[in-house]
């Protein structure tokens, strides 16, 4: 019996579409580094010195959320940028 796999960033999915589901995620090593990496150690460091410059938790947790999003975001858009000058 064959099950369709699905593949979307990192991430395999094995599901059976009946009335007994069995969903499996594999999850790859680099995928968990970087979400360790970018989203709790970036993400912390950009949400205390925020909060230190400005002493707002709000502040600090919307510039957290931004910042690792811009960063999660930049390659692409570096990417288009270069693509447009050259």
């Amino acid at each position: 019996m064959s099950y369709p796999l699905e593949k979307d960033k990192g991430v395999t999915i094995l599901s059976r579409k009946k009335n007994n589901q069995i969903v499996i995620y594999i999850i790859k090593g680099s995928t968990i580094k970087r979400f360790l990496i970018l989203d709790l150690i970036i993400g912390s460091g950009i949400f205390y010195v925020v909060k230190f410059i400005s002493s707002s938790v709000i502040i600090a947790s919307a510039s957290s959320f931004i910042g690792t999003e811009g960063i999660k975001k930049a390659p692409k858009v570096l990417k288009n940028a270069i693509g447009l000058i050259f």
